[in-house]
């Protein structure tokens, strides 16, 4: 018991905040609440688990992200790509989402493919991808001012609007945040720049 209980706080230590662990804590985790009830309100056993390894609560993690990307795809298109450029252009204004968003639509058109393929296709932006960030788009309201400047912007995107101020960009990456020796941040040329973030154009 003792392992189980190392394992489960160190998976919750390096994934704070995580699918996993915001479930885990709505519902009471194993030491207070199940003192008082074996069967504390709202209970779902999937988040009540103990792991033996560090590997099992990772895939459960993943399990759960996954489940989130079944909720987010059931927004209309224009909601998704609107929580996806806030999510990864936060804090970096109307150009900054806007960047992002060229960047989605020249995906679809070279490539022949609606929005919403380009945005869901596996590990491709860290905003779906990462469990922690993913849960935090999915909780964005009409009550913040960005996600509604977002959805504004994904509107008149997908309308064809806005210009494509990167000049064709496929890729962005925060140079701050990702490993720079990637063979694609080497090879793919830098074609424009907004605050953080870098846009390259290359295959995909």
């Amino acid at each position: 018991m003792a392992h189980e209980k190392n394992v489960t706080t160190t998976f919750r230590e390096k994934f704070p905040n995580s699918p996993f662990d915001f479930a885990y804590n709505r519902i009471g985790t194993e030491h207070e609440s199940t003192k008082h009830s074996q069967h504390p309100r709202h209970l779902n056993p999937r988040y009540m688990k103990k792991f033996d390894t560090i590997a099992e609560a990772e895939k459960e993690a993943q399990s759960i992200s996954k489940s989130y990307d079944k909720t987010i795809n059931q927004f209309p298109v224009v909601d998704i790509l609107a929580r996806l450029i806030w999510g990864e252009a936060e804090g970096e204004g109307a150009i900054g989402m806007q960047a992002v968003g060229n960047v989605i639509i020249n995906r679809a058109t070279i490539k022949d493919k609606n929005i919403k393929d380009v945005i869901m296709r596996e590990n491709q932006f860290s905003s779906i991808s990462n469990p922690k960030r993913l849960e935090q788009i999915m909780d964005l309201e009409s009550d913040n001012p960005q996600y509604t400047q977002a959805l504004e912007i994904s509107q008149k995107l997908i309308d064809g609007e806005l210009e494509d101020i990167t000049g064709g960009a496929t890729h962005f990456y925060n140079p701050k945040l990702v490993d720079m020796n990637i063979k694609w941040i080497k090879e793919y040329p830098v074609i424009y720049e907004h605050g953080n973030h870098r846009f390259a154009k290359g295959n995909f």
